[in-house]
């Protein structure tokens, strides 16, 4: 059933495979869910909540570290100057070189 034990393990085992495949958003819902069944069929100071809970924390640390850059999924951001900011004060460079020209 949705409040029986296999199902909570079965939340714990997908948690952590899906932990490992880097899809930690979607690890913490299966996570959620057991904490939430175990919690349901014992205690909230039972062991096994308390293992699962932890187990979970784990996984909510894991998460928050998550790196784009390293894990390939962007590029760092480089600022480049855009071609607009060398138009902003042209005019007066070009008369300022025609000065020194002249001169």
């Amino acid at each position: 059933g949705h409040t029986d034990e296999a199902t909570a393990a079965t939340c714990v085992q997908l948690a952590d495979v899906l932990q490992e495949l880097g899809q930690s958003e979607e690890a913490g819902i299966f996570m959620t869910r057991a904490l939430n069944i175990r919690e349901q069929i014992g205690h909230s100071s039972d062991a096994a909540v308390r293992q699962v809970r932890e187990q979970w924390k784990t996984l909510a640390a894991a998460s928050m570290e998550f790196d784009p850059v390293s894990a390939g999924e962007t590029l760092p951001h480089i600022s480049k100057r855009s071609a607009e900011s060398y138009l902003h004060g042209w005019k007066e460079r070009k008369q300022e070189a025609q000065k020194k020209e002249i001169k």
